[in-house]
């Protein structure tokens, strides 16, 4: 009797040794470590004459400056009233009444050059560009020393197109008229067109100096866009309100100027100017279109919808209202409305790629893939060489992870375009998810090849190397990255995570820091910091940084999870079991914050709580062998030891040498009075662990009980071999 009540003392702290063990054994499974954030920049292609989603005014159609050019008249001065009434007519427009005039005066005269030569301009004006022609064959010929002949037989050498013959007249003119303005703009203006602009500016600085009537606005306009074709903008734009001083309602100074102040991004002055333009003619196309185009910049969307409408209604075949106003309508969530417009200017214009290419996502944003693949088809039937239609298809097809449909279609957009270097970063995404490594590495370094600076290229292309094992080709990839961009943050962040991998945990958080210092709330760096200063025992550093990932995130369930670890190790329990079930709340099935909320009700002996627990676990995870052993000391606590049995016996099915299961297992044999399952256990664990200290102990502790001094006696001496000092085994060797 007496020995089995010394028996019973010391059988009964060994359980509770074990099960402690056992505890703070499982709790490092609380710790997870936060991988990689892959940087799939997956990107589809949209029109570059229009957004779809970047807010960058220059890539909408916004009409360029004009260059338009009037042709204007002179005569000389006359008595003749028929002359004088003709000139009148002129100038109230009214051409036919003044042909009229002219060839009453040549009826009187039939050599009156005065008469020819006012005729001359207005049989232009009204269209009969022949007559004039032969007319003015007829003054030159008359008098091949007229100025205004010379003048009109160098206009119409250059209308047919003989531009260096018609020069030769207007210097003549020029010659025999010094002061002869029109002649001046005219070679200033061919030079203009020639883009010969140190000319262009030479004669019609001369021109502007000559003429003072308001004819020279036009003269003005023009010298105005010399100066803003050599980005003398400052000049450009004091012509440009000389002309307008000149004629108010000229409608291209305006414009012109009004581009000025947007190439200055002085916006609101453009919008006015425009506006400006919009009173003067309220069909002024393009002005309608740009206030659209500056309103879509400020995000007001009424207006631009607005202002975009009235130019579509202006003229319903120009392309860009209506594009615009599609943009709008996806900016504002109206999908079906840009699909509409989408669907009418491909109807007008069927091969034009960019509307395809629009119309397609359009339709993806209403999920209605099936539309979309069918833009694509219909696409290629009009284009069936385009690069970005292959290559939006490809997009979408990786973006549904259907990665040879991706393959091929990148594959085909690279026939076309072989160093588009966006198209085969895609196709390294797709090797990548696709689990082909070395073949990614080959498509990212291709894509470096063409595209040295390509950050998403190095960034991927390390991702590559860190799957294939290559820790230091990645560490070198990622380094490359940080050169060209110091802070790029996933960058450090990654570069943490590898040096990480190689254990070199100081440079490791090194990184970190430098990930947090270009992100200052960065939670995910905090966790991964955190996590290795608990590795290096630097607890409170290491409680710090995650407590610094819970500021930037406070529903960060891992960081929940792992402060409540570090408070269960300093036997905190309370405030772990508040981060455990913090991190429960956030993520419902999470079984590693369930199974760390079980430690704590079972150190707090609430063992039903920690059951509950861990049966929902294993009906999760049916093959956790760690939680049907703590499932086991659950049951053990409510005294249900045919439980916890099959909950040990559970566990050892998936994982058959666990020596621990097989210990508590022994030990809940033993509880429950089966002696042969209990000796039969032990041995079992013994035979795949002969140096396990406790198990030699309760197996000497259960001969004792059994009365099998030998065993007993053979059990103790085994420890002892082991463990010389260990003094429970020398006192039992002792008492047999």
């Amino acid at each position: 009797m007496k020995i089995n009540k010394i028996l019973k003392s010391y059988t009964i702290p060994a359980i509770i040794l074990i099960l402690l063990l056992t505890t703070n054994f499982l709790s490092q499974l609380g710790f997870l470590e936060k991988w990689f954030v892959e940087d799939n920049e997956i990107l589809f292609v949209v029109s570059e004459d229009g957004l779809y989603d970047d807010d960058n005014l220059t890539n909408l159609a916004i009409n360029q400056e004009s260059t338009s050019i009037d042709i204007s008249y002179d005569s000389s001065g006359t008595s003749n009233p028929l002359l004088l009434n003709a000139r009148v007519a002129a100038q109230e427009n009214n051409f036919p009444k003044a042909i009229e005039y002219c060839r009453s005066a040549l009826k009187e005269d039939p050599n009156d050059i005065q008469a020819m030569i006012q005729l001359v301009p207005f049989l232009y004006k009204v269209g009969n560009k022949e007559q004039a022609a032969i007319l003015a064959d007829k003054v030159y010929n008359i008098n091949p020393d007229n100025a205004r002949a010379n003048f009109y037989k160098g206009l119409f050498l250059s209308l047919e197109g003989n531009i260096k013959q018609s020069r030769k007249y207007y210097e003549k003119a020029i010659k025999l008229q010094p002061n002869y303005a029109d002649a001046y703009y005219n070679l200033g203006t061919q030079w203009l067109k020639k883009e010969n602009f140190s000319k262009a500016e030479k004669y019609l600085k001369k021109a502007v100096k000559i003429e003072r009537s308001n004819s020279a606005s036009k003269m003005h306009y023009n010298l105005g866009l010399v100066y803003q074709k050599t980005d003398r903008d400052k000049k450009a734009k004091k012509e440009y309100k000389k002309a307008i001083k000149l004629a108010p309602s000229h409608i291209e100074s305006w414009y012109n100027l009004a581009l000025l102040e947007l190439k200055n991004e002085k916006n609101d002055a453009a919008e006015e100017i425009f506006k400006t333009i919009v009173r003067l003619n309220p069909n002024h196309l393009p002005s309608q279109l740009n206030i659209g185009l500056l309103y879509y910049k400020k995000e007001n969307w009424t207006e631009a919808e607005k202002y975009f409408k009235t130019a579509y209604n202006i003229n319903p075949e120009n392309t860009k209202a209506p594009w615009n106003l599609a943009l709008t309508y996806s900016k504002v969530g109206e999908h079906y409305k840009a699909q509409k417009i989408y669907e009418k200017i491909i109807e007008k214009h069927p091969g034009y790629e960019e509307a395809y290419l629009n119309l397609a996502l359009e339709y993806l944003s209403t999920n209605s893939d099936s539309k979309a693949l069918d833009v694509y088809d219909r696409a290629l039937q009009k284009l069936p060489a385009s690069s970005r239609i292959y290559y939006n298809r490809g997009t979408y097809y990786l973006r549904k992870n259907d990665l040879s449909s991706a393959r091929k279609d990148f594959e085909r957009s690279l026939k076309s375009d072989p160093q588009n270097d966006i198209a085969i970063y895609n196709l390294g995404l797709v090797h990548f998810k696709g689990g082909k490594y070395n073949q990614a590495v080959r498509k990212f370094k291709k894509v470096l090849e063409i595209s040295p600076k390509y950050e998403a290229a190095f960034y991927n292309l390390a991702l590559s190397y860190v799957q294939l094992n290559k820790n230091k080709e990645a560490i070198n990839t990622l380094t490359k990255l940080l050169e060209i961009n110091p802070n790029h943050y996933t960058g450090w962040y990654n570069l943490g995570i590898v040096f990480s991998k190689q254990e070199s945990y100081q440079k490791a958080i090194d990184a970190y820091n430098k990930a947090i210092a270009a992100k200052n709330d960065y939670a995910e760096a905090y966790f991964n910091k955190g996590k290795l200063l608990s590795r290096l025992a630097k607890t409170n550093e290491a409680k710090l940084a995650y407590e610094n990932a819970l500021k930037y995130n406070p529903d960060y369930p891992e960081a929940h999870l792992n402060l409540g670890v570090l408070n269960m190790r300093a036997k905190n329990w309370e405030e772990a079991k508040v981060y455990f079930e913090k991190a429960l709340k956030l993520k419902k099935d999470y079984t590693q914050a369930m199974f760390n909320l079980s430690l704590v009700y079972t150190n707090n002996k609430n063992y039903g709580y920690a059951a509950d627990l861990l049966e929902e676990i294993v009906k999760l995870e049916p093959t956790n062998s760690a939680a049907y052993n703590q499932l086991g000391i659950a049951y053990s606590g409510l005294k249900k030891y045919s439980d916890a049995i099959d909950a040990y016996n559970s566990g050892l099915k998936f994982d058959q040498e666990n020596t621990g299961l097989m210990y508590n297992l022994a030990v809940t044999y033993n509880k429950s009075g089966n002696s042969a399952l209990t000796e039969k256990t032990y041995l079992k664990l013994l035979k795949l662990s002969p140096e396990n200290i406790n198990a030699l102990y309760n197996l000497g502790l259960f001969y004792l009980k059994e009365n099998k001094l030998e065993l007993a006696n053979n059990t103790f001496y085994n420890i002892l071999k082991l463990e010389p000092k260990h003094h429970q085994a020398v006192y039992h060797l002792g008492l047999i």
